[in-house]
């Protein structure tokens, strides 16, 4: 990899972190960590600065399996805002699967809580193909660069906490040179 990162990569966990390897930055589980994070990220970025949220999500739709990867093509809020697109999702998850990686994109859900139930029931209803606590709101307040959410299917109705996270986990390592091969892509061709 080129000692120059040309994006910049966020996760809510070390371990998520540690999995992504190289540099990145660390906001905290759930979505106040996110948004503060956002707020003091934001004016220090170069203007256009590419950035990937990476992390681990439950998976929602029914047949996707642990270790799956979920590229957002959209961000739906438990606030009943309009749902926050992503312009970016079908490119990345092209860099992804160049590299031999099974990758859906469709929209994910963000929830201050974690859900179970009957509250994942409704939001794949709503057409998240997966649920996670941090991305809407990061992406508040980085409109003005290009994002892309990428994340590892851990827990499913299906299938445990425990051993689908460890396959999620494991999912997540190898994923920075497609991350890097689409933002030095960005400059290369018109914005979507």
């Amino acid at each position: 990899m080129p000692s120059e990162s040309a994006v910049t990569v966020l996760t809510a966990l070390r371990l998520e972190a540690v999995a992504v390897g190289g540099v990145v930055v660390r906001m905290g589980m759930g979505h106040a960590k996110a948004a503060a994070t956002g707020s003091r990220l934001a004016p220090t970025l170069v203007p256009g600065r590419p950035l990937a949220i990476v992390g681990i999500a439950g998976g929602l739709e029914p047949g996707l399996q642990p270790g799956q990867l979920v590229v957002a093509d959209a961000l739906h809020a438990p606030d009943d805002e309009d749902p926050l697109p992503l312009a970016h999702a079908a490119s990345v998850a092209g860099e992804l699967r160049a590299i031999g990686r099974d990758v859906r994109v469709g929209a994910v859900a963000c929830s201050t809580s974690i859900v179970h139930g009957a509250a994942r029931a409704e939001l794949a209803r709503g057409g998240a193909l997966a649920v996670e606590m941090e991305s809407v709101w990061l992406a508040r307040a980085v409109v003005d660069h290009p994002l892309v959410v990428v994340r590892a299917v851990g827990d499913t109705e299906n299938h445990g906490f425990v051993s689908g996270n460890i396959k999620a986990l494991m999912a997540l390592r190898g994923l920075r040179p497609a991350l890097e091969t689409w933002a030095r892509g960005l400059g290369a061709r018109p914005a979507p």
